[in-house]
């Protein structure tokens, strides 16, 4: 097309008020010019990809997402940005795992430290339902499960038992009548490791656990609707 524009030119210069040429001049000027939009689109599109590419050598996720999201836009039906697209998005939903699961053993190693085994228990299912595939809590679970089994085990502790295991539950029921739910929640835990057939805590976990759901389901709508109020305004 580059050259037949040429050749229309030269053509023009000769008789310039030739009607057909001049189409024809107009026609292949237009697939130029298309042919070189197209260029320029492949070519940005490409330095998006580079440079997505070295973000994501580099480890920086929220600039990769956005190179590629860029790519995307300009090329809607390509794989490739799609693809790392998805990729990103596992790998920071895998670094949220992380640091959550991270937090949650360093609070039950906590606990576990300060002797207070239940609570450490609990913490550690928690963090193994993060990352499942992790050795290290399951075997704190054990390592607490049998200390405590021990002390449990020390008929000079069962009175001091018993007594625990009241005073735990009479803080829970204040808590949970005061709305103060995950300190109630911790309270019955305790209680129910020390006296593992005891209905009234396990009862009140249950219950706790679905309000706690509850709250947080409506604390997760209220925010979508505050965002797309945002986003209307």
């Amino acid at each position: 097309y580059t050259g037949a524009v040429s050749k229309y030119e030269q053509a023009l210069e000769i008789f310039p008020d030739d009607e057909p040429v001049q189409k024809k001049l107009a026609d292949a000027q237009s697939k130029v010019d298309e042919a070189n939009a197209l260029a320029e689109r492949e070519a940005e599109y490409q330095r998006f990809i580079a440079s997505g590419n070295n973000n994501m050598k580099n480890e920086a996720w929220a600039d990769a997402r956005s190179d590629f999201e860029a790519a995307l836009n300009l090329k809607p039906d390509e794989k490739l940005p799609k693809d790392k697209l998805e990729e990103i998005a596992d790998i920071i939903a895998s670094m949220a795992d992380r640091g959550k699961y991270d937090d949650l053993i360093g609070d039950a190693d906590n606990k576990f430290d300060q002797k207070n085994y239940a609570l450490a228990i609990d913490v550690y299912k928690a963090a193994s339902k993060v990352l499942p595939d992790e050795k290290y809590p399951r075997d704190q679970i054990k390592e607490a499960q049998r200390l405590l089994d021990e002390l449990l085990a020390n008929a000079a502790a069962l009175e001091e038992l018993e007594k625990r295991y009241n005073d735990l539950i009479k803080l829970g029921d204040r808590n949970f009548k005061g709305k103060k739910y995950e300190d109630a929640r911790r309270n019955y835990v305790e209680a129910l490791a020390l006296k593992a057939d005891e209905k009234h805590p396990a009862d009140r976990i249950d219950q706790i656990d679905k309000i706690l759901e509850e709250l947080a389901a409506a604390e997760k709508a209220n925010q979508s609707e505050a965002e797309a109020n945002a986003e209307r305004d």
